[in-house]
């Protein structure tokens, strides 16, 4: 076998001389340089999902019974009212 060929099984492997290897390049991470930048994420929070969940259960409503609905709906403003209030109260 020559120096450029490797064998896998009963197969040799050739890589081609004439081809630079391929050079890999550090990409700086961004928002944990020393300029002090913060990305601010929400903490999680199970409103959204919640929320989700009264929209679906209110759709299902329109193709059930009218009582179905109003219960998606009642899901739906506690939901997103306690979402609005844990955003307002969220220290920065």
């Amino acid at each position: 076998m020559h120096s450029s060929e490797q064998s896998v099984g009963s197969r040799p492997i050739t890589h081609d001389a004439a081809q630079p290897p391929v050079e890999t390049v550090e990409v700086p991470e961004h928002g944990h340089g020393d300029d002090g930048e913060h990305i601010h994420l929400p903490p999680p929070t199970i409103w959204p999902v919640t929320m989700a969940a009264g929209i679906a259960v209110a759709g299902w409503g329109l193709l059930t019974i009218q009582i179905v609905s109003i219960f998606g709906i009642i899901i739906l403003f506690i939901a997103l009212t306690m979402w609005i209030q844990e955003l307002r109260h969220e220290v920065h």
